[in-house]
């Protein structure tokens, strides 16, 4: 399929971000990835991706020049930067290549970015673990909660809550209530929609 390029945007509980991209299509399935693993660049986008659950991507304009200016005046138009939207800048930079501020720049990995802060005395992880002993066992644990009921879960579903209302009501987290709900199909399925996302973007 021949690349496009242009202007999209995101829409996530009637939020938008905006953006420009050489290859839409590929850019989408980007965005997606990187908040479905939560290594979005964009923490504004990223959060309400985990809190609603939700992503629309659009097409605003297909052009081949000038992504930058054009970019600008969509989120200028759409009042996403500092209004009602999640974009953190103007809009119309250059992040490739040399413009990157990473570039050249060795990024820490997963290991070196957690050996930051360390150094606690043993006596000091063995208190952190006594005070954590107990802290999400049974009512306390809201990733499953087993003091509360499928049926109620199923019926609250049927009823037409979303899943992001079943959760709030029941103090559980939204893949909780998501796993009671729908079973281990629930979880194959995320991890199959991960495993896609992934190929096609080029990760894996």
């Amino acid at each position: 399929m021949k690349r496009k390029s242009g202007i999209y945007k995101i829409t996530i509980n009637d939020k938008c971000y905006v953006g420009k991209s050489a290859d839409l299509n590929k850019r989408d399935k980007e965005h997606q990835w990187m908040l479905e693993e939560r290594k979005h660049h964009n923490p504004y986008l990223q959060n309400a991706y985990h809190k609603y659950q939700e992503y629309k991507f659009e097409v605003l304009e297909y052009a081949d020049e000038n992504l930058g200016e054009k970019e600008r005046l969509w989120i200028e138009k759409l009042d996403t930067y500092k209004g009602d939207g999640y974009n953190w800048t103007t809009g119309g930079e250059d992040n490739t290549g040399t413009n990157n501020p990473m570039y050249g720049k060795k990024r820490p990995d997963l290991a070196e970015r957690n050996r930051k802060g360390q150094g606690k005395s043993p006596e000091s992880i063995m208190k952190m673990r006594k005070n954590r002993t107990g802290q999400f066992v049974g009512s306390k644990n809201n990733s499953y909660r087993h003091d509360v009921n499928t049926a109620d879960l199923l019926a609250d579903r049927a009823d037409g809550m979303l899943y992001r209302e079943i959760a709030e009501k029941h103090k559980m987290s939204m893949y909780g209530v998501c796993y009671r709900i729908n079973g281990p199909v629930y979880n194959k399925k995320r991890i199959q929609r991960k495993l896609d996302l992934a190929k096609e973007t080029g990760y894996i």
